[in-house]
């Protein structure tokens, strides 16, 4: 499944993605990034600043991707219309203090997931594996649209899937119509899009270029 990724300052941008996204067919699920500055170089938009976007569509999944030091208020996001929130590995301490986190998401009635940077082990996951069913594969250094892919993690894709058969696997940064057909044959299940597809302004020809690359294997 492709997902198409909001990386925006302000509302502005952020509605101008979200009414060219809505022109695409096959789309069930959006992700938004939430930088704060600190965890990452880039600011977006936060959690607190969506009362000037209004109602997120209903007729699609909503996931937070979540690249900050402190999630803040968990009970914000469900009240913006998310329904999965990804925290990252390196901005906690150690599995416990993120468990308690990933549990608080639960308990919401939230799909947790975890997300890695490229640097750390996939093996850390392991830790993980029996209780959380997705995970998020950086395969660029985070922070922002547009840095380059890196090729190795296509190989931490196929191990993640050797250690978890029945995650879902998501792959997110650099993922275009060049590297997707790889990352699917490697085991990756959501393939994250986002400077491939808002590229150029013809956004409908590059979704069918990413789509028809991933769906030629």
């Amino acid at each position: 499944m492709i997902i198409p990724a909001i990386l925006e300052k302000n509302h502005h941008g952020f509605g101008e993605k979200i009414t060219k996204i809505q022109t695409l067919k096959n789309i069930r699920q959006i992700q938004v990034d939430f930088c704060d500055g600190i965890f990452v170089q880039n600011q977006t938009m936060l959690i607190q600043d969506f009362g000037l976007i209004g109602n997120l569509p209903k007729k699609y999944d909503w996931e937070a991707h979540l690249m900050v030091n402190s999630p803040g208020n968990l009970q914000a996001y469900k009240d913006a219309g998310f329904t999965t929130i990804i925290l990252h590995y390196e901005a906690f301490a150690g599995e416990s203090e993120l468990e308690e986190m990933l549990g608080l998401i639960s308990d919401l009635g939230l799909k947790p997931a975890i997300a890695i940077n490229p640097d750390t082990p996939v093996s850390l996951l392991r830790y993980f594996t029996d209780n959380i069913k997705q995970f998020t594969i950086m395969s660029v250094h985070p922070g922002r649209q547009g840095n380059p892919f890196i090729s190795e993690s296509i190989d931490r894709v196929r191990e993640l899937r050797e250690m978890a058969p029945n995650a879902i696997i998501e792959v997110d940064g650099g993922v275009n119509a060049h590297n997707i057909a790889a990352l699917i044959n490697a085991g990756a299940d959501y393939l994250v899009v986002g400077s491939a597809l808002f590229e150029t302004e013809d956004i409908k020809q590059n979704f069918q270029d990413i789509e028809s690359a991933g769906t030629s294997i």
